[in-house]
């Protein structure tokens, strides 16, 4: 499997696991809406590292970096 294979299958959290994985952070209440626009695998831990958009309680959109990682079949965040 070559590089371009292997990023082509990345499994990454959908809009909808990122919203529920970061709810369950407590410094991210009201959060509305979030939109994933990159995942990478990260390189030092396991899961994923994604770029994305998190819309607030105010409707301010904030630019984000966060980790993601799969746990039983349900993704996690973490800052």
């Amino acid at each position: 499997m070559d590089k371009f294979e292997s990023a082509a299958r990345l499994e990454a959290p959908s809009d909808e696991e990122a919203l529920a994985a970061i709810r369950k952070l407590i410094f991210f209440g009201g959060v509305k809406k979030a939109a994933i626009e990159q995942c990478k695998q990260d390189a030092v831990a396991p899961g994923v590292v994604c770029y994305l958009s998190i819309t607030d309680k105010h409707d301010l959109v904030l630019p984000k970096v966060l980790r993601f990682v799969k746990i039983d079949g349900v993704w996690a965040s973490q800052n």
